[in-house]
């Protein structure tokens, strides 16, 4: 390959980009986590109630998701009552199942209860009944 002539470019300067101007830098900016909408919002809360006779001995509420059975996204300790939250979750499904604590294992009909979380800030969960703890 020939050296190019005076004032020719060669193919491989023709073929670099052009260096980056300020104006492009502007255009190409991301906006940051706290101006996109969906970043700002602050999350929804599940609450539920915990019925049944053995509601009592409950250690906690552990809520799996969103979309994911292995995460788990909130552990809650249910009130005297057997009420309980848990807040600032990001939209998707969750699962919601009853620690025992320790080595216990609950029964609870149903075994679970699915939610999903989309535009409302608070969302119910339908009743989970302790019908008992066990040791195994």
């Amino acid at each position: 390959m020939e050296p190019a002539a005076k004032g020719e470019a060669t193919t491989e300067e023709n073929s670099a980009p052009p260096a980056p101007t300020e104006a492009d830098s502007e255009e190409k900016r991301v906006p940051s986590a706290a101006a996109r909408p969906e970043a700002r919002s602050p999350g929804a809360t599940i609450r539920g109630k915990l019925t049944g006779p053995a509601a009592g001995e409950v250690k906690a509420v552990l809520v799996l998701g969103p979309d994911n059975l292995l995460r788990e996204a909130a552990r809650v300790a249910p009130s005297s009552h057997g009420s309980w939250s848990a807040g600032v979750l990001s939209k998707g499904t969750y699962r919601i199942i009853v620690d025992a604590g320790g080595n216990r294992v609950a029964s609870t009909d149903p075994p679970f209860v699915t939610v999903t979380v989309d535009q409302d800030p608070m969302v119910d969960a339908p009743d989970l009944r302790v019908v008992s703890i066990r040791t195994p």
